[in-house]
């Protein structure tokens, strides 16, 4: 049983569906300045304001967006250090999130430094959501369903609560690896696609799956409208539209288009 800090949190993570979300991930510092957020704050203000069940920030993201997002959860993500855990408890977020992408069986050094992230959550009583993703030695990933299952499982194994992974293989394929993770499951977005549809129809397959919805970036913030975007998406997930019907909500006007770079 979850703690009650734990089940609060989920809930607010969960509150439009009881077992499926979008999350908005725009955690990307890493790499510098990713076109299409630009200006962070305005961009994480027209995805909550369309309907996002949270977005995935950095602190100092969080910090540049925090009026724009208003009420919306924010999934913090942190390094593979417990002390970040209770920092992330301190201001409120709903969620911590870690990132890898590398090779799976993991490494006993990975291994242990998730376990501590695990073991602060449980203590702080806030969900650990752990994108582990199997790539190459160049972070490319590799969309090998063997490999997903195997990354899927280790998350849940070492405590997440939502896990973040790559889609591959087929909707019977992909039963199999939502089936072994035992947790709630979330597709990562991967590269910008040119093609909407093939985005909606990976989203699709994942949530007939039985995946709990999509932790997306790329897809929705370098796309025309992200607002748009972001309901189309929601659509599919939470209200089981199809991806003509996706289509059709993307090609309306919402009046969230951006200027590149704002």
């Amino acid at each position: 049983m979850r703690s009650i800090g734990k089940e609060i949190r989920m809930r607010s993570l969960f509150r439009n569906h009881p077992s499926r979300a979008l999350f908005v991930a725009m955690d990307h510092g890493r790499q510098g300045t990713s076109a299409g957020i630009e200006g962070l704050a305005d961009v994480a203000g027209i995805v909550a304001r369309a309907g996002a069940d949270g977005v995935l920030l950095n602190f100092g993201g969080l910090k540049m967006a925090l009026r724009e997002i208003g009420n919306t959860p924010v999934l913090l993500t942190i390094p593979f250090d417990g002390r970040s855990v209770e920092m992330a408890a301190k201001v409120g977020a709903a969620a911590v999130k870690t990132t890898y992408f590398g090779s799976i069986p993991i490494s006993e050094e990975l291994y242990d430094r998730m376990s501590d992230v695990s073991r602060a959550s449980e203590e702080w009583g806030i969900p650990y959501m752990a994108e582990v993703v199997p790539a190459g030695p160049n972070r490319e990933p590799t969309y090998d369903v063997e490999a997903v299952t195997k990354a899927a499982r280790t998350a849940s194994e070492l405590g997440a609560d939502v896990v973040k992974t790559s889609f591959a293989g087929g909707i019977s394929e992909y039963r199999q690896v939502v089936r072994a993770c035992g947790v709630p499951l979330v597709i990562m977005g991967g590269k910008k696609v040119d093609d909407a549809r093939q985005l909606f129809a990976t989203v699709k397959d994942a949530v007939d799956a039985g995946a709990a919805g999509g932790a997306i970036g790329r897809n929705i913030w370098q796309s025309p409208d992200p607002a748009l975007m972001t309901k189309a998406l929601i659509s599919i997930i939470r209200h089981d539209a199809s991806v003509d019907e996706a289509m059709a909500i993307l090609k309306g006007s919402s009046g969230g288009q951006r200027t590149r770079g704002r």
